[in-house]
């Protein structure tokens, strides 16, 4: 028909006819060379939102939960730096007191009680045991102090047998640890009088008599341990095994308190005494955000690496751990 009209001399209408033919021929042809170069960058740019959704972290929290300790002990004391180290980078650090480390490890260890971070004496538990917790690193050193009010000085802990001993209540730092070493001793609830009581109550029982010793994982800053220090009534056992500790118990390490160091015109102690002490972990859920880790990872620089009676200046922190990766 088309033909017959060119033909018939129309070539207004042919002339129009050409051109919707040649201008459809070109739109399909644009269309199918934009078919075939849109197409691999739309799965390109689909492939990578993929990619973004599988390894990009999402934003980090902006609150995060540490459990500490006594509100009068040092983690608590620590966790109040920290949160205003945190702080400056917009995130709240909420503290939650505990009994202590072994309290901290099990709220740490339980997705339900929301805690994030927490410190944990050295030789409460290892990876192994509690999976899915890592460690950023070791922070302070925590001395171990056996005060006792018996007659004449001792250097082991096997002549603690049969004697009142205060060794710390349940979900403290400082029982397993004294019951780890009095075990090495031999010394049992058999072989001596074990009462669990630590902090103020133990102090006191110990000034009044109550019990013979008593054992204490505190900071020498600690006024408890400076009153004990300063009782005429009461000795601090200086641990001539001190070495054999540290290979027994890898966690522990060998210390010394000098020699009038507590008070130079009392010259209190009266003579260096050994001691050990384990180092505290500032242990973390394996699945915290890196954003946060590494804030605390700063934070813990800027906190621990300041000297004190027991370490010098940037000994710590410390990123081998040998209980946790």
């Amino acid at each position: 028909m088309e033909a017959d009209r060119c033909r018939g001399h129309e070539t207004r209408h042919c002339v129009a006819a050409a051109r919707e033919t040649a201008v459809a021929f070109i739109n399909h042809a644009l269309m199918r060379e934009y078919f075939w170069i849109a197409a691999p960058v739309t799965v390109l740019v689909a492939a990578a939102f993929w990619a973004s959704y599988q390894f990009v972290e999402p934003a980090p929290p902006r609150t995060l939960v540490m459990s500490t300790g006594s509100e009068t002990g040092a983690y608590h004391a620590f966790g109040k730096l920290y949160a205003a180290q945190l702080k400056k980078s917009g995130v709240t650090l909420r503290l939650k007191t505990s009994a202590g480390s072994t309290e901290n490890l099990a709220s740490v260890n339980d997705a339900k009680s929301g805690v994030g971070v927490t410190f944990v004496q050295g030789g409460i538990a290892q990876s192994d045991k509690k999976p899915g917790l890592v460690s950023l690193g070791r922070m302070f050193m925590e001395p171990l102090w056996v005060f006792h009010r018996l007659p004449d000085p001792i250097d082991r802990l096997h002549q603690l047998r049969g004697k009142r001993i205060a060794v710390g209540p349940e979900g403290s730092g400082t029982r397993p640890l004294a019951m780890s070493l009095l075990a090495l001793n031999q010394i049992d609830e058999t072989s001596a009088a074990l009462t669990s009581i630590g902090g103020k109550d133990a102090v006191l029982a110990l000034e009044k008599g109550d019990i013979d010793a008593l054992f204490l994982v505190m900071a020498p800053e600690s006024g408890l341990v400076q009153q004990l220090l300063r009782n005429s009534a009461v000795k601090l056992m200086n641990f001539a095994q001190a070495e054999a500790y540290t290979r027994v118990l890898p966690f522990l390490n060998r210390i010394t308190l000098p020699l009038g160091v507590i008070d130079m015109v009392q010259n209190i102690p009266p003579s260096d005494v050994a001691m050990v002490a384990p180092a505290t972990a500032l242990v973390a859920t394996e699945n915290l955000h890196p954003a946060l880790v590494g804030l605390l990872v700063e934070a813990a620089k800027e906190i621990h690496s300041v000297g004190g009676l027991f370490q010098r200046i940037g000994d710590f922190p410390k990123a081998i751990d040998p209980e946790f990766e």
